[in-house]
């Protein structure tokens, strides 16, 4: 990855999101409220269907950043606002942006902007990340 301002990271798609994929999430996380996976209790909260976990969003993020850093590289700082909603059916789009870089300490920051979108063309998250990729060892430089 290039990480210089205005690059962008490939995109990360997800889905079809199914209920599966959400029951196996409120497993995982422990998050056992029935929005996610009860699609009559969803449907009677007003919602129009189960839902999809933000936490599992915010991990999807973490691996869009994670599949460019490469081992040398570290999410310093992730902070993320949900903004709408997905549901079973929806495929989504996690996009990252290189906002700005600088150099430091023996690694590389970057501040990036993220965005994921469903095929509907809602944003459902907005956020930003900082990331940091350590400078390789001068023994291993290729």
């Amino acid at each position: 990855m290039d990480w210089r301002p205005g690059s962008e990271l490939p995109p990360l798609t997800v889905g079809p999101i199914t209920t599966e994929m959400l029951v196996r999430w409120a497993a995982a996380a422990e998050d056992y409220n029935p929005i996610h996976y009860d699609q009559a209790y969803a449907r009677k909260q007003g919602l129009p269907d189960v839902v999809m976990h933000g936490p599992f969003k915010l991990a999807l993020f973490c691996r869009l950043l994670h599949s460019q850093l490469g081992p040398r590289g570290y999410i310093r700082r992730i902070k993320v606002r949900y903004t709408g909603l997905d549901v079973p059916g929806d495929v989504l789009e996690f996009r990252g942006t290189v906002e700005r870089v600088e150099e430091g300490e023996g690694e590389r920051l970057a501040a990036v902007r993220l965005v994921a979108q469903n095929a509907r063309g809602v944003v459902t998250v907005q956020g930003e990340a900082e990331v940091a990729v350590r400078e390789q060892p001068a023994d291993q430089a290729s």
